[in-house]
């Protein structure tokens, strides 16, 4: 927290360097266990990365996508999905809804929701992102074998044991 106000006094609010020393601290602090102080750091990052360089920028992902990590936990639970959805939506424009950015964002979401949240929803991240990495790198890439462990996992936990069985062979 001392490097972010450092920094944030010394490059002032609206610099590049204070929206990445924000990203830093709020990434730090979700990955803490202390989602309900990183929410309003990583959306000042956010903020400050939309007026550096528009609402549709990539470099708006990974804030994104660790608010919605932060949003999963404790009193700050809830609004997550719409960080997620945002971050991949960002990436199906710009890169495309199957490249492999959108594979490893929708991994990256799917696990956190399916694993982390006990959301069910989360499978449908996770299919998308086995989906991807099979058609772009092919089924013996290690992206497809982490999907289909992941995918696996989640069905047998479900109690679903046949749809378990191909993706853990």
């Amino acid at each position: 927290r001392r490097a972010y106000e450092l920094g944030a006094a010394l490059y002032g609010a609206e610099d590049r360097n204070t929206a990445a020393l924000a990203m830093n601290l709020g990434t730090s602090l979700g990955r803490s266990n202390q989602g309900e102080q990183a929410v309003p750091v990583l959306q000042e990052a956010v903020s400050l990365f939309e007026q550096q360089d528009g609402k549709d920028a990539l470099t708006l992902v990974d804030p994104l996508v660790e608010l919605g990590h932060a949003a999963l936990q404790g009193a700050a639970r809830g609004g997550h999905r719409k960080y997620y959805d945002r971050a991949l939506g960002i990436i199906a424009d710009k890169e495309g809804e199957d490249s492999l950015l959108y594979g490893d964002v929708a991994m990256e979401v799917g696990t956190q929701l399916v694993f982390r949240a006990q959301d069910r929803g989360g499978r449908r991240y996770l299919v998308r992102a086995h989906d991807i990495f099979e058609t772009r790198v092919g089924p013996e890439d290690v992206r497809t074998g982490w999907a289909a462990f992941q995918l696996g996992k989640y069905e047998l936990a479900v109690g679903a044991l046949g749809r378990a069985e191909p993706y853990l062979l």
